[in-house]
């Protein structure tokens, strides 16, 4: 179709019709990794790199999630040794 040849293509300008290939470039623009100088060819090299952006893309909001936890945590902390604080100096 006339789509396909406008728009998907894969780096060497063949044309993707491929479900691996489809996937792989999704996931390499949804985790921001892009497609780079080296890329690799194969189907399982395609899969294996879609597995580790998706590892890594887990594993980032994971940490971020985690920060974030530990953050409000410590807030609550203050808040409530604030609280004391205030409650004794009355």
């Amino acid at each position: 179709s006339e789509l396909n040849e406008k728009f998907l293509k894969d780096t060497n300008g063949n044309n993707v019709t491929k479900l691996v290939d489809i996937v792989y470039y999704v996931i390499m623009t949804y985790t921001s990794v892009g497609y780079g100088d080296i890329f690799p060819n194969t189907m399982l090299a395609k899969i294996m790199s879609c597995i580790i952006g998706l590892t890594g893309f887990i594993m980032s909001i994971y940490l971020v999630s985690h920060l974030i936890e530990k953050a409000v945590e410590n807030v609550q902390v203050f808040v409530n040794l604030q609280n004391k604080f205030d409650r004794y100096h009355r």
